[in-house]
């Protein structure tokens, strides 16, 4: 199995670790929900991502503790050019350190106060997490 692809598992599972208070409101989207459901699938697309989406239901998430108190105590650290888009850095066997990125998505028909990108959650600071387009 390729090595960043374990890195980018063990930090989804530190991030949903630190957001354990919030996990009745998180939902694993994108890339790494899909390789979790087909496993070794017989896709035409590498079995790997090295981010992870985890979507975000308003009406489940609690305004205590704030999302980005939570992420930034695990290590995680908000990326200033880009909305609910957080990292933590890993050194991989070669010794080499790489970020790697955890988005926090709210879908924009269930999102509270959507801006031009920011969900704007009640209790958490306007840049935790990013509205996106519901499919």
């Amino acid at each position: 199995m390729d090595e960043l692809y374990v890195i980018a598992r063990r930090v989804l599972l530190d991030a949903l670790d630190a957001l354990g208070e919030h996990r009745e409101a998180t939902i694993l989207v994108g890339a790494q929900a899909i390789y979790l459901h087909t496993g070794d699938a017989d896709l035409g697309v590498a079995e790997h991502t090295t981010d992870a989406d985890l979507a975000l239901d308003p009406s489940l998430l609690a305004e205590i503790p704030p999302l980005e108190n939570v992420l930034e105590g695990a290590g995680f650290r908000a990326d200033a050019n880009a909305v609910g888009v957080w990292k933590t850095r890993r050194r991989t066997s070669a010794l080499l350190d790489i970020d790697v990125q955890v988005d926090l998505l709210v879908p924009t028909t269930v999102s509270p106060g959507a801006g031009r990108r920011a969900a704007r959650l009640s209790g958490h600071a306007v840049n935790a997490a990013r509205g996106r387009p519901s499919p």
